[in-house]
């Protein structure tokens, strides 16, 4: 690597620095060793970006790499520097193609008067939605059963949920009664049948979902859901991911990594021995707990790809839980966020065993 591009990782945040001591006797300051960690990161973003990847991908990639993959610097988990992940996560916010406000946001900046703003907003809405509901249709006739927080339940639902992220970001986009037949419409219609020890309250995966639930929650509590809209432009959601810690960060992203290795043989399990105890206790805990439904569905899908590229679902899926859910910034979500996930440890503690099942009933058909 080329000290200017060593040089460039540094700026950015995703090598540290040299720190430096004072010589005494005005002699200036010479450089303390490297901790022997930091050629490690090195080592691994000079592997990542070897095909020209983005900085910000690479720093991605490396803070989401499963520990027991077979890539070159996977073999633990790396000391990347909090500032260089901390900005790679911003980056995403703003440019995740998957996003439907991030998308609505690159398009209203190319937009030359307010209507066509509302235009292209309206336009980008639409299409997100309903091609989220088309691929729902697809997963449900091959027989996928998608984690119940991202149901849309019907063409009239995804229009809601389209205008609803309008408005989030063009509040006067539609006329007030409009607006308020948004909010009260179909989606305050929906049968959503949650068991009673639900850990999660939030229903979806998208922003639009969340700042549906917000609203319903203010006429729970006799407010207008008229008289603010939640701010869930991109600006606000990276305002929120700073106001979380690091090592919150690291925690849920660590609990990701964990489920992402368990997927494999649980899903092999319930193709060969599905009638298998730790089968049915991980079922069991996905019909109660919403939040394990979500996360192992997720974890699954990443799975199934290459490692390297495990970053791309889980990351989203990262930014999802801390600023959507809340289990960044609220301490109480947090606490039911982590004894929802406890609750899978018997399950994870019988995987060896587990294994050893399934390979016995392979051996023997």
């Amino acid at each position: 690597m080329s000290l200017a591009k060593i040089r460039r990782w540094r700026e950015f945040g995703a090598l540290p620095w040299p720190k430096k001591r004072s010589q005494g006797q005005g002699r200036g300051a010479a450089s303390v060793e490297l901790r022997e960690d930091t050629y490690v990161v090195a080592e691994a973003l000079a592997l990542a970006t070897v095909r020209k990847q983005r900085l910000e991908k690479a720093i991605l990639q490396i803070f989401f790499a499963r520990p027991q993959s077979k890539e070159i610097f996977t073999t633990s988990r790396l000391p990347l520097p909090e500032m260089g992940v901390r900005k790679a996560l911003e980056w995403l916010i703003a440019n995740d193609r998957g996003s439907v406000i991030a998308n609505i946001e690159r398009a209203m900046s190319l937009a030359n008067s307010p209507e066509e703003k509302i235009d292209l907003a309206i336009d980008i809405a639409y299409r997100h939605f309903r091609t989220l509901l088309r691929r729902q249709s697809v997963a449900e006739k091959k027989g996928i059963n998608l984690p119940r927080r991202s149901l849309i339940h019907g063409p009239e639902d995804a229009h809601a949920l389209a205008d609803a992220a309008v408005t989030a970001l063009i509040p006067d986009a539609y006329g007030s009664e409009v607006l308020f037949e948004i909010v009260r419409g179909p989606l305050n219609d929906l049968n959503i049948d949650y068991q009673p020890n639900e850990e999660l309250r939030a229903y979806g995966a998208t922003l639009a979902e969340a700042m549906i639930r917000e609203w319903r929650e203010r006429e729970e509590n006799g407010l207008s859901p008229l008289e603010k809209f939640p701010n869930i432009s991109t600006s606000a959601q990276v305002a929120g991911l700073r106001k979380t810690s690091y090592a919150r960060i690291c925690i849920i992203r660590d609990v990701l990594a964990v489920l992402i290795e368990a997927s494999l043989p649980l899903r092999v399990a319930q193709q060969v021995i599905p009638d298998d105890p730790v089968v049915r206790h991980l079922l069991e805990e996905c019909a109660q707990y919403g939040i394990i439904d979500y996360c192992f569905y997720w974890a699954n899908m990443a799975s199934r790809g290459a490692p390297e590229k495990a970053w791309k679902v889980m990351v989203p899926t990262l930014i999802t839980l801390i600023r959507l859910y809340g289990y960044g910034e609220d301490e109480e979500k947090f606490a039911r966020f982590r004894s929802a996930i406890t609750k899978l440890d018997p399950v994870l503690d019988e995987l060896p065993g587990m294994i050893e099942r399934i390979q016995a009933r392979l051996v023997g058909s």
